[in-house]
């Protein structure tokens, strides 16, 4: 396990160079304490830092190897992933302006690892009040070397894509990015419903009851019903249905309606019953609503594109 120091970026919102700070009562900086933190727990500590600009010295240390971004412009996670790419092995990432950052930190997150399911490519803190995670307090694996190059494409190809529209066509670009920003909105709202549901199962919380699930496959054979016809249309470009998917979604809608009234006697009725998985039931039903309002979103900006590009 190799310690990666995070010290890429130019400090422009602090204002000065936040690699160099020093904390009252302690002699080092932060890139010294950071790389000393990780040292204490890792089997060695690189630096990924930004390629110098010219009359500039590479970021370094006495003793400690220096990794310069391999594509500037891609933030820190493209220090990561200049820093996976560049070792081939299991990496302890940290940022280097986290003044309060401490050694039993690092090592739950260690056990954590330790304890990882099959197949696990990153091991890192996860928000309780947002759901976010701390990407830069984090173990990647080099199976996520895939997936960071996958992103990195992605990210270079929208504007070619953009540039070969043609340039006279605002709409069709706009209607493009609308495309885009629906389809990343339903991931979203998909991911909020997947990574709950799994920590609830995953650390064996009491499940739902018989009425909840029946309430959500009523739910799941409605959404079914609509992400057919939706594929349908998408597939053939026909949208000649697209008020009957307006249809079907509003009868969706009052089905979670009526399902969220009838948790709320439940809570009436039966105050002992399991909060946890009332809040996660609850939750499903949200962004499952939040789902399909995206898609609906997606599909109609999906047509406007195509007619656009007529």
């Amino acid at each position: 396990m190799i310690g990666v120091v995070l010290a890429g970026g130019r400090s422009t919102r602090l204002g000065q160079d936040k690699v160099r700070l020093r904390l009252p009562g302690d002699g080092r900086d932060m890139l010294a304490r950071t790389a000393d933190l990780l040292a204490a727990c890792t089997d060695g500590v690189v630096i990924s830092c930004r390629a110098p600009d010219a009359g500039e010295e590479t970021l370094a240390l006495p003793g400690i190897r220096s990794i310069p971004d391999a594509k500037p412009g891609l933030g820190p996670l493209g220090g990561v992933w200049s820093a996976l790419r560049e070792l081939r092995q299991p990496i302890l990432v940290l940022s280097c302006d986290l003044p309060f950052m401490d050694g039993p930190t690092l090592r739950r997150l260690l056990d954590a690892r330790e304890a990882r399911l099959p197949g696990t490519i990153m091991t890192t803190y996860q928000q309780e009040e947002t759901g976010f995670i701390e990407a830069l307090v984090s173990i990647y694996e080099p199976a996520c070397l895939p997936f960071f190059e996958e992103a990195r494409a992605r990210k270079y190809d929208i504007m070619p894509t953009l540039r070969r529209l043609q340039r006279c066509d605002i709409d069709t670009g706009h209607f493009y990015v609308q495309v885009t920003d629906y389809l990343s909105e339903v991931t979203k709202a998909l991911i909020h419903i997947t990574r709950p549901a799994f920590e609830h199962i995953d650390n064996n919380h009491e499940g739902m009851s018989k009425e909840q699930i029946v309430d959500l496959m009523r739910v799941n054979d409605q959404v079914e019903a609509i992400f057919d016809k939706i594929n349908d249309m998408l597939a053939t470009k026909d949208f000649s249905d697209l008020d009957l998917v307006l249809e079907m979604r509003d009868k969706l809608f009052d089905t979670i309606v009526e399902a969220i009234k009838s948790q709320l006697r439940r809570i009436n009725d039966v105050p002992s019953g399991s909060t946890r998985a009332g809040v996660l039931y609850l939750t499903i039903l949200n962004e499952t609503k939040t789902m399909m309002l995206q898609s609906r979103n997606l599909l109609k900006s999906q047509q406007y594109f195509l007619e656009a590009k007529k």
